[in-house]
């Protein structure tokens, strides 16, 4: 009985004290309108006259700048699925070899930094590319993607469908847009099959305008969910064409980190050199838990509502071997869709994982990779071929490949985001745990989705940058 009456002095003591407290917040705004009231009674007819002038103004500017001017500039429009699509076809064998060579040059390109990019949202602007060029333009991009017209077009249905999601605790959204001048002609029948096929969008507009560089700084924004904010490179006079996708990802773990359990400790960036940040703790089924001959990897699921698949994999390297030296071997196990053999049979119970909360971000050209890899004539004024689009006076070839992406998990789960644009131009108690997993030193992170494709592809080599 007297604790209860202690708790009810105390919810007295705390509502009186909030209700003081409004109370003389009321009081200060009295004082400031009262001397507002003062100066504006003493202020001149004209500068009142003129300041509400200047108001209105300011309203009108603000009013303008919130309006969005991308649906002035549509020449097709998408309608996108609502929900899982569920469908049921497969991939085309060759894709898992695209993703394996493309991966294995990325992440053997590690250097001492956070890397991060999307494969499935390289593939789609791939293969758009492939759909507006022609000649040995379009062939070289069909040999680096290892499939015929028709395989593509199938691949990047299914993975635009099986996808593309919108619940309450799982989002994931693709897009694509193809942003043209309105100095040149296109054939509107390839736009069509680009809007059928890809489910990319048109726009056309006076390239190097503040207004069509904003239409696609809110495209950006509006289909990352503001994650990314607006495009790395904007469009100039002499852009004739730039192609953009986005891909944005966000889920809840099912099994969340608990923030109580957080704590301080290091993470080595190097043998000698180390950050302190924020590690978060919880158990992970012995189950989700794998082992290579140099790496060891764990899969956190994510509750995706009505689909099934979405996963993130935190792949820590053997102690004393480098990201570069485990890029064959990690690349293979990401693709590998029979992951049994991964499974360690000695270990039972619960591992214990610790993971450093990190957000990465990156910003990648990747005109030179491509063209490492045979890619070479769209980025050739005299060679390139888009006739499938458009026969503009002046070459049309690409200028640009930029992407970029942005990926944050913490205690609640995952969030992901990235574009690609291609620039052409004219001229409670933890229970006891038999294993630790501590991911104290770089590692790589992988974001599969429900087609098990990866999605993401990063390396965490210092998580407070």
């Amino acid at each position: 009985m007297k604790d209860l009456d202690n708790k009810i002095y105390e919810s007295i003591d705390f509502l009186r004290d909030d209700i003081l407290e409004k109370a003389d917040s009321i009081r200060q705004i009295e004082r400031k309108q009262s001397v507002i009231k003062r100066i504006y009674k003493k202020t001149p007819i004209g500068l009142k006259l003129g300041a509400s002038f200047l108001a209105f103004l300011l309203a009108v500017v603000l009013i303008i700048s919130s309006i969005n001017p991308l649906p002035s500039f549509a020449l097709t429009h998408v309608e996108y699925p609502d929900y899982f699509d569920g469908v049921s076809h497969s991939y085309s064998e060759n894709i898992n070899a695209f993703y394996q060579k493309f991966i294995c040059d990325y992440l053997s390109g590690y250097e001492n930094e956070n890397m991060l990019i999307s494969p499935t949202n390289i593939y789609m602007s791939l293969a758009i590319t492939s759909a507006i060029a022609d000649g040995k333009s379009k062939s070289q991009i069909l040999d680096f993607l290892g499939d015929d017209v028709e395989s593509i077009e199938n691949n990047a249905k299914i993975m635009f469908r099986t996808n593309y999601q919108d619940s309450e605790n799982f989002k994931v959204r693709l897009a694509n847009a193809l942003f043209l001048s309105d100095n040149n002609n296109y054939n509107m029948d390839t736009l069509t099959t680009l809007c059928e096929k890809y489910y990319g969008e048109s726009y056309s507009g006076k390239m190097g305008s503040h207004k069509y560089n904003k239409a696609l700084d809110n495209w950006i924004k509006e289909n990352t969910f503001g994650k990314i904010a607006k495009s790395g490179k904007h469009m100039d006079s002499d852009t004739s064409i730039m192609i953009a996708t986005t891909q944005y990802f966000e889920g809840e773990f099912q099994n969340k980190f608990d923030e109580s359990h957080n704590k301080t400790a290091a993470f080595y960036i190097s043998q000698n050199n180390y950050v302190n940040c924020t590690f978060m703790y919880k158990p992970i089924g012995i189950g989700k838990y794998y082992s290579g001959d140099d790496f060891e990897a764990i899969c956190d699921e994510m509750s995706n509502g009505y689909a099934q698949g979405a996963r993130i994999w935190y792949i820590l390297p053997e102690e004393g071997k480098s990201i570069n030296d485990v890029s064959k071997s990690v690349t293979k196990f990401i693709l590998d869709n029979d992951k049994s053999k991964y499974k360690n049979k000695d270990l039972y119970g619960d591992v214990n994982l610790g993971l450093p909360k990190f957000t990465i971000s990156q910003e990648n050209d990747l005109s030179s990779l491509l063209k490492s890899n045979g890619i070479t004539d769209v980025f050739d004024s005299d060679k390139a071929d888009f006739s499938q689009l458009t026969h503009a006076n002046g070459s049309t070839y690409i200028s640009d490949y930029i992407s970029a992406s942005t990926l944050t998990v913490n205690e609640r789960g995952c969030k992901a985001a990235s574009y690609t644009e291609q620039f052409y131009q004219t001229n409670s108690a933890i229970p006891l745990i038999n294993y630790s997993l501590d991911f104290d030193r770089p590692f790589i992170v992988v974001v599969t989705g429900s087609d098990n494709m990866p999605m993401y592809v990063g390396v965490v080599q210092n998580p407070t940058k």
